[in-house]
């Protein structure tokens, strides 16, 4: 899985997205699994691809792939290293959450991530407002 992702030319990210999305979803399960959220080479792998799927990436199987992986990442005991990308998250859930466009898998998966990051965040949620705002959102 860390070759696949690895292979970057310089800093742009390796196009075989169909890879990717299995690699990225391993890797995350492997961080949860064998708790190895001290492994840091690892967890910046991880975060830097979830990034740019989540963010950059307009690929629906790798957003899917990547929410999939945050699903596991959700599953550690010490999720502290999830803090840097927390506001993006709340703002990636909350704009697409509020496309009329986007297809049924992807807004289920994310009401599931809304209802993780509520349960696992919920002072930062509360700070930000995005407990009100994904709610209203969802509803």
């Amino acid at each position: 899985c860390q070759k696949i992702l690895n292979e970057d030319d310089g800093n742009e990210i390796n196009d075989d997205f169909i890879s990717k999305q299995y690699a990225l979803v391993g890797i995350c399960k492997v961080i949860a699994i064998f708790n190895y959220e001290s492994n840091e080479n690892l967890l910046n792998l991880a975060i830097r691809h979830l990034k740019f799927a989540l963010f950059e990436s307009q690929n629906i199987c790798l957003q899917i792939a990547a929410l999939n992986g945050l699903f596991y990442l959700f599953e550690v005991k010490s999720i502290k290293f999830l803090q840097p990308i927390l506001t993006q998250l709340f703002n990636f859930v909350i704009t697409n959450l509020a496309d009329t466009t986007i297809i049924i898998r992807v807004r289920i998966h994310l009401i599931a991530l809304m209802f993780l990051i509520l349960e696992q965040f919920s002072q930062e949620a509360e700070y930000q407002q995005f407990t009100k705002q994904a709610i209203e959102i969802a509803i």
